[in-house]
């Protein structure tokens, strides 16, 4: 069960991007993680994948999840990520 103030379902559906509460990760790693050429590195044995690559950001939600994240260059503004309704053509 999750418990919900009235606000916080307000705040989920003016923008549902801006409601999962996560905040960023601290740890004496993070600006190694955000170079190119170290960055940071997981080994998947099922599948012998190494991923890799830098971070911009790592976030932590309350539930202790990593949230990776990565800044796109002329991102629209929030203000224009509001849903909007599309019409089919013809």
């Amino acid at each position: 069960m999750v418990k919900l103030s009235r606000s916080k379902i307000d705040l989920f559906l003016e923008c549902p991007r801006c409601f999962w509460n996560a905040i960023p990760y601290k740890c004496k790693e993070i600006d190694t993680w955000r170079q190119n050429f170290t960055g940071i590195q997981f080994y998947h044995e099922p599948t012998g994948f190494l991923v890799f690559g830098a971070v911009d950001d790592v976030w932590i939600n309350p539930q202790g999840e990593l949230i990776v994240v990565d800044y796109k260059a002329g991102f629209p503004l929030i203000s224009s990520l509001s849903p909007r309704k599309e019409t089919a053509p013809g």
